[in-house]
């Protein structure tokens, strides 16, 4: 049994302690709901780091959350997380089917399930890529569906920052689907019916997001200056991101637009500067193999479930267009882009590579953007495969 009875009582006991925690840090506001007594869907768009706490606080009742790596690779505290509320753990980055093996088990148990099926927290403030294999599961798994809205997450807690912003947040369900809703929907009506409902507009709301810091660390999002097209030139100082090279300044407003001190730079808010540096990824001549990406005093370890990460070498790391290289200088790991089966950014800027049966994590200076590498091997990997340049966009992790 996935299910257990000393499940509804941790989440009685913890429910109101996140109540006031979730309240007092990010103003979080959760509007109740019902659920049916039986096995429920409940899908979320994925803002913050603590969204399964927030989401908790609406329902009744334990809920099992998908988890990924991470969570599984505590050495006291993954065995201890197991007990207490019993996690769906989930490889990110690739379809994992045991973990929709464990998904059916606890459905035919009667549990609620809750999971993003973004499987990635924003970094642009828009819905990120959600794979078309969930309405696959919905439609195998015969049950209700909850979709779950979190508004303003973004604004106070943006991925690429440590710092909370003063806001109001909320969660609610926006739609709830019975089992003859879903049938009578088509496989294409019910994902369009996901991806609006989960795509919430976090930019034309008057609210604004009060800190002192709100650039701070925004180079951990973007990595390619607009003005001068160089890379690896930004830094980022409380509320503005600077090139050090062409002088462009760019404030980070409190209503999460942008402004800067040169014409050239284009962009309102930071997912339209995201979207450029896309396109400029997806613009790359891969014939002519060059060094794109640099960083110094990376630390490279592997992951083993339920034990601590194993650290490996800590150097410098560079991505071509064939490799990854890790080196210290006397010993280099060397993975190959056609041999990594796929790649996730972990939390705000740790990046893991799944190479063969492995994991491996790569975790750098605080200012390390993880994402780019990561964009960078799914434009490489889907060009080899023949993908066109308008589904390769769904890729690249925006």
């Amino acid at each position: 049994m996935w299910t257990k009875f000393r499940h509804k009582v941790v989440f009685a006991i913890v429910r109101p302690f996140f109540w006031v925690f979730l309240r007092l840090r990010f103003g979080f506001r959760a509007k109740p709901f019902k659920l049916p007594k039986k096995p429920v869907l409940i899908l979320f768009n994925h803002q913050t780091s603590l969204d399964p706490f927030m989401v908790a606080l609406s329902f009744k009742g334990p809920i099992y959350f998908l988890a990924t790596d991470d969570i599984f690779s505590l050495r006291f505290w993954s065995p201890l997380i197991r007990f207490l509320v019993a996690p769906i753990p989930k490889s990110k980055s690739f379809r994992d089917f045991q973990a929709i093996k464990n998904i059916i088990t606890v459905a035919a148990e009667g549990g609620v399930i809750s999971l993003a099926p973004e499987g990635n927290r924003t970094y642009s403030g828009r819905l990120c890529h959600i794979d078309y294999a969930i309405v696959k599961l919905i439609k195998h798994l015969k049950i209700p569906v909850c979709l779950y809205t979190f508004k303003h997450g973004y604004g106070i807690s943006p991925r690429f920052s440590p710092f909370i912003r003063k806001g109001k947040m909320t969660g609610e369900v926006a739609k709830y689907l019975d089992e003859d809703t879903i049938n009578r929907l088509s496989n294409d009506e019910l994902y369009q019916e996901i991806v609006s409902t989960l795509s919430i507009d976090e930019f034309s709301s008057k609210q604004l997001f009060k800190s002192s810091h709100r650039a701070e660390y925004l180079e951990r999002a973007v990595f390619f200056c607009p003005v001068c097209r160089r890379i690896g030139t930004l830094h980022s100082h409380k509320d503005m991101l600077h090139c050090t090279y062409c002088h462009l300044e760019v404030t980070y407003q409190e209503n999460l637009s942008l402004t800067a001190n040169n014409q050239l730079f284009k962009f309102t808010y930071l997912w339209e500067w995201m979207e450029f540096e896309k396109d400029y990824l997806l613009e790359l001549d891969l014939s002519e193999n060059r060094t794109l990406f640099k960083d110094e005093k990376v630390t490279l370890k592997e992951v083993i479930k339920n034990r601590r990460k194993k650290k490996l070498l800590k150097g410098q790391m560079m991505m071509d267009f064939e490799n990854i290289k890790v080196t210290d200088g006397e010993k280099t790991l060397m993975f190959p882009l056609d041999d990594i089966i796929s790649m996730a950014v972990m939390g705000q800027n740790k990046l893991n590579i799944y190479f063969g049966k492995a994991i491996f994590q790569i975790k750098a200076h605080p200012r390390f953007n993880a994402l780019k590498y990561m964009q960078l091997y799914f434009h490489i990997k889907n060009k080899k495969k023949g993908v066109t340049d308008g589904d390769l966009a769904r890729f690249l992790g925006i």
